[in-house]
């Protein structure tokens, strides 16, 4: 059973973890039956950083303007960390939920050329850290007969049987 705080959309990525946070932890009170294969796992908690330092020296530039590289000397630096959380709710059912936190700047405030050499800084909206939440969702599965494999658990996959069909 889960709960909803009242009078409060879950409009920010906190309180929408919260949430998620109090309805898995509701439903892994209940029994979860094991599954049949020896590497199964009932949650995971997967981690992934990324940093991107980036510089460019001063130059002349016959364009200048708003939107332009800035032609002096800028160093800039962004990252994104991202957790992968898991918890299998009951045998074929598992709930996923990824928090990020960002933060960072890039060339020239991120127009004209400075959008493209770093990739990661359009996901970035600050110098200062952000939290949110990138993903979440709930993954059912139906075994339709036939024989199962043993996956490996890795990011937002816990490790056990699954059907092949």
């Amino acid at each position: 059973m889960c709960i909803s705080l009242p009078d409060r959309k879950p409009n920010s990525a906190a309180s929408a973890l919260l949430l998620i946070g109090l309805c898995s932890w509701g439903l892994a009170a209940q029994d979860v039956p094991p599954d049949s294969g020896q590497n199964s796992e009932r949650w995971s908690v997967h981690a992934q950083a990324t940093g991107i330092a980036q510089t460019h020296g001063s130059f002349t530039s016959p364009y200048s303007g708003v939107n332009s590289l800035q032609a002096k000397r800028e160093t800039r630096v962004s990252l994104t960390t991202t957790l992968f959380l898991g918890l299998k709710l009951r045998k074929g059912l598992e709930l996923y939920a990824n928090p990020e936190v960002s933060a960072g700047k890039g060339f020239s405030g991120v127009t004209g050329i400075a959008g493209f050499p770093n990739g990661e800084i359009a996901r970035v909206t600050s110098a200062t850290p952000k939290v949110y939440l990138a993903r979440a969702f709930i993954r059912q599965t139906w075994n339709l007969g036939g024989s199962s494999e043993q996956i490996a658990g890795a990011q937002n996959q816990l490790a056990g049987d699954q059907p092949t069909s």
